[in-house]
């Protein structure tokens, strides 16, 4: 702030207040707030009382996404909305909390929680980065591409370490650079002028969200504010280690290859062959675009990324890893969506490997909410079939 003079100072900061006199979507964008808020508090010298006042409001809120677990859901968890994606960890909760971590440490009380809950997601969300690298696309805003690693930056940034999820700094060092590698091998990301386009891996404006622009692919940068770390800080020499998968005892079947995650409803499978997710209890009311093919597949796998419709005949819809239904010959294809009544069970295995158990998601879904008619379904991983 230094090569600002005073009335710069004062015009950044009456600009900044404006963010407290606008009704924030129920959402991540109250983190936008908070952060906002601390700024205005720490280094622009506003009224303490005035900026607390503003983020103990919007905390009373985002506490309430807090659904256990481990895990937070973009909003409230409920009827119209059930939805634990990279929002939950990489784009903005985890990632801010973090950060709130980094430059709240006053705040000692709400700092030691977020410490605690990024220490116990950490201990998971490795599960979603198969050893090359490569993340599971799965939720909507795919476009943030590497964004989806940068929960690993802002973890080495904080010094956020815990021996109860065996994931040291250089481990975390090699999670956040084996997901850069891959990105970096996926060179049709990029305009022929070298800026950013919006899709996943390829330029694709279908699966692209209505709030979507040019500029907000560079989310994707969250991934670097580990270079907010000092020259001499050890991230820098310290060894790359391995896939934590590489550390686990190799004759443990179901909690080292299928794991539940019943916050968001998901098993996610880990072998030498394939890398994916079934995932069965999540839902948005929302009009989000393609929000059935963001949220409503039963397999979302890192090898490839999930179909998204072009339009409303079957060939274009392109319904992998889910159901589709028609009720008459002249109506429209539809997809499954807004599942309920989600049960989680454990499935006894007898294989040439011996006796096991896997876990399994049972979800139903009601193609027509004016027909008495349901459909019930149990998702069990492939591990040892």
């Amino acid at each position: 702030m230094s090569f600002l003079n005073l009335e710069s100072t004062k015009n950044l900061e009456q600009w900044l207040q404006r963010i407290n006199n606008f009704d924030m979507p129920r959402n991540n964008w109250r983190w936008f707030r908070v952060l906002v808020n601390l700024a205005l508090m720490k280094v622009l010298g506003s009224d303490k009382d005035k900026a607390r006042q503003a983020m103990d409001a919007d905390f009373e809120l985002l506490d309430q996404f807090y659904v256990g677990e481990r895990w937070s859901s973009d909003g409230v968890w409920g009827d119209n909305r059930k939805q634990a994606d990279y929002y939950s960890g990489s784009f903005a909760i985890q990632f801010a909390q973090i950060l709130y971590v980094h430059c709240a440490v006053d705040d000692e009380k709400r700092v030691a929680k977020y410490r605690q809950q990024a220490m116990e997601f950490a201990s998971e969300y490795w599960r979603y980065f198969d050893t090359n690298g490569a993340a599971i696309p799965f939720g909507r805003s795919m476009t943030y591409r590497f964004s989806c690693g940068a929960f690993w930056s802002a973890l080495a940034l904080s010094g956020i370490q815990s021996s109860e999820s065996r994931l040291n700094l250089g481990i975390i060092k090699g999670l956040l650079l084996r997901h850069r590698r891959w990105w970096a091998k996926q060179t049709d990301i990029f305009n022929s002028d070298g800026t950013m386009n919006i899709g996943y891996a390829y330029p694709n404006m279908y699966m692209s969200e209505d709030y979507n622009s040019r500029q907000s692919v560079y989310w994707c940068l969250k991934s670097f504010v580990v270079l907010g770390l000092p020259s001499d800080h050890p991230f820098w020499t310290v060894q790359e280690e391995p896939h934590p998968i590489y550390a686990l005892n190799p004759t443990a079947r179901h909690p080292d290859t299928a794991w539940l995650f019943p916050a968001p409803h998901q098993i996610v499978c880990h072998s030498e062959e394939h890398h994916y997710l079934l995932s069965a209890g999540q839902m948005t009311t929302q009009m989000f675009k393609a929000r059935e093919a963001k949220y409503g597949k039963f397999a979302y796998s890192s090898a490839f990324g999930y179909s998204i419709p072009t339009g409303v005949e079957l060939h274009q819809i392109a319904p992998e890893s889910t159901l589709t239904v028609k009720l008459d010959d002249d109506g429209p294809w539809r997809v499954r969506s807004q599942p309920f009544d989600v049960r989680f069970d454990t499935i006894p295995i007898h294989s040439a490997k011996g006796r096991g158990h896997l876990p399994s998601i049972t979800s139903k879904w009601r193609p027509v909410k004016s027909l008495d008619l349901t459909i019930q379904t149990t998702l069990v991983p492939l591990t040892y079939h």
